[in-house]
């Protein structure tokens, strides 16, 4: 350090001592730096070669100097982050976002959209697939043997979930029932039913005569088929015929016969076409 009386000042008169000014409570003060060397090297030319190596503990007047920090208004009944002021060595750095492509949340969008089609058709399809190939098929009548019933070219709807072969159904059978084609019949009898056809074309179930208002005509004498009746439904087989009863290739004959039920591809539901007969059928 420095000797002390190396700043030291001659005494002012009294007369010649001002009254300092009042500072405004809002009035910031000057900062004083007169009677101080600006820099070392002045203070160490005031100095003697003793004391020379000692002007290193000597602050410059810039040290003085206050600090100032800004700080962010205050307003009332909101709370707000402070504020850095910038300054020419700390510059505030700020993002731009000039370079990305304004495009790019667009193309997500899109990408977004395209994937959700797709998972949308892949889900319809599915759906498409397990509705009309497992739970229900959709067949189109082919010939006349179920006239006045159907007719060529009707739109069947049929299924076979928890079906269960009964008298009256209509089903579809597949080609492997004996024809090597699908054919559309009407189940006439069951296993363990006896089955039986009058000498006028009435058909009996057990020994009842059935009421069938469906078909177009009783059965003609060269129509019997080749069976001996009365004959018993064998369990787990039916006996089927067509509607128009002499135009129809079924159970009568040994070509078709008993039919095993798991040939039984559904029972008829509704019709789809043609429009002005859509519904149920009976």
């Amino acid at each position: 350090m420095l000797d002390d009386d190396l700043y030291h000042l001659p005494p002012t008169p009294e007369s010649e001592k001002e009254t300092p000014p009042r500072i405004s409570e809002r009035q910031e003060p000057d900062v004083v730096t007169a009677g101080l060397p600006e820099t070392r090297e002045e203070a160490a030319s005031s100095l003697g070669d003793d004391d020379k190596t000692k002007v290193w503990s000597i602050p410059s007047a810039s040290a003085y100097h206050p600090t100032t920090v800004s700080k962010a208004p205050e307003v009332k009944g909101k709370e707000q982050e402070p504020s850095i002021a910038p300054t020419p060595d700390f510059p505030l750095q700020q993002t731009d976002n000039s370079d990305k492509p304004e495009d790019e949340e667009e193309e997500l969008t899109l990408k977004q959209e395209i994937f959700e089609w797709i998972k949308a058709i892949v889900i319809s399809f599915a759906v498409v697939f397990l509705v009309f190939g497992v739970l229900i098929k959709v067949v189109t009548v082919d010939g006349v043997s179920m006239e006045p019933t159907l007719h060529n070219n009707d739109r069947l709807v049929i299924s076979k979930l928890f079906y269960t072969p009964e008298q009256g159904d209509i089903v579809v059978l597949s080609k492997e029932s004996g024809l090597d084609k699908a054919l559309i019949k009407r189940v006439i009898a069951t296993g363990g039913q006896t089955l039986d056809i009058g000498e006028d074309g009435t058909v009996y179930v057990n020994g009842l005569p059935l009421d069938e208002p469906y078909i177009k005509e009783k059965i003609a004498a060269n129509m019997y088929g080749q069976h001996d009746y009365p004959v018993v439904v064998p369990s787990g087989k039916v006996f089927v015929m067509g509607d128009n009863r002499n135009d129809s290739t079924d159970s009568r004959f040994a070509v078709l016969s008993f039919v095993d039920e798991k040939y039984i591809m559904g029972r008829v539901l509704l019709r789809l076409y043609p429009l002005n007969k859509i519904g149920t059928v009976n």
